[in-house]
C-alpha cells in the first residue's frame, strides 16, 4: 500500500502500473497541487516525459512501437539498478519472498497493462501533439477519480466533482477548437484550384 494511501488508491497504482501519475490525478483533484517535494518532482517528470517523447519521435522519425522497443529496455535497466534501494529484498513482502499465485497475476497484469498505458502514450502524441496528450491525460485522471467513486466507494467531494466538470468542459472546448481548426484548413484547401 502507498504510504498514506487508501487501498483503492493504491489498487489503482497496482492496475495502472503508473503510480506516480495516478498519485498525483488524486493530489491535483483536491486543487492543492502538489504537497510535498517529491511530488512536484513526480509531476515535473511526468511532463517532461510527455515532451521529450515527442520530441524524439518527430526527431527519430519512429512510429510509437519502434520508440517503445528502445526505449523499453533502457527503462527496465534503470528499474533493475533503482528498486533494490526502495523495495526490500528479503523477508515478507519482498522480492524474493513466496508470492502467491494472484499476487503474480496482478504484477504481470499490472505490466501489461503499464505496457499498454506506454504504447498509448507514444501513439497519441506521435499522431496528435503532446498538448492533446495532456488533454487525454486529464481525462483519464477524471475517468480514475470517478472509477474509485463507483467501483471502491471512495468519497467524493464537492471540490473534486467541481474540477471533473472544469476539466471536462476544458476537453470539450479543447477539442471543438481543434475540430473548427481542422474544418478550416480542409476547407482552404479544397478551394484551392
Amino acid at each position: 500500500m502507498i504510504p498514506g494511501g487508501s487501498v483503492s488508491e493504491t489498487h489503482s497504482c497496482l492496475v495502472r502500473g503508473r503510480g506516480a501519475g495516478i498519485h498525483s490525478a488524486f493530489v491535483f483533484a483536491h486543487f492543492g497541487g502538489p504537497r510535498s517535494q517529491q511530488q512536484q518532482n513526480q509531476f515535473f517528470v511526468l511532463h517532461l516525459q510527455k515532451t521529450w517523447v515527442g520530441a524524439k519521435q518527430h526527431e527519430l522519425q519512429v512510429n510509437s512501437m519502434q520508440l517503445l522497443y528502445y526505449q523499453a529496455p533502457m527503462s527496465s535497466g534503470m528499474l533493475l539498478v533503482a528498486v533494490p534501494f526502495f523495495e526490500p529484498l528479503f523477508g515478507e513482502g519482498g522480492l524474493f519472498s513466496p508470492w502467491s499465485v494472484s499476487a503474480l497475476l496482478m504484477v504481470l497484469l499490472s505490466g501489461v497493462i503499464a505496457f499498454m498505458v506506454n504504447l498509448s502514450i507514444y501513439w497519441i502524441i506521435g499522431n496528435t501533439s503532446p498538448v492533446t496528450y495532456n488533454m487525454f491525460g486529464h481525462f483519464k485522471f477524471c475517468i480514475t477519480l470517478f472509477g474509485g467513486y463507483v467501483l471502491f466507494k471512495d468519497p467524493l467531494s464537492f471540490n473534486q466533482g467541481l474540477g471533473m466538470l472544469c476539466t471536462l468542459f476544458g476537453i470539450l472546448a479543447y477539442t471543438h477548437f481543434k475540430l473548427s481548426e481542422q474544418e478550416g484548413i480542409k476547407s482552404k484547401l479544397v478551394q484551392r484550384p
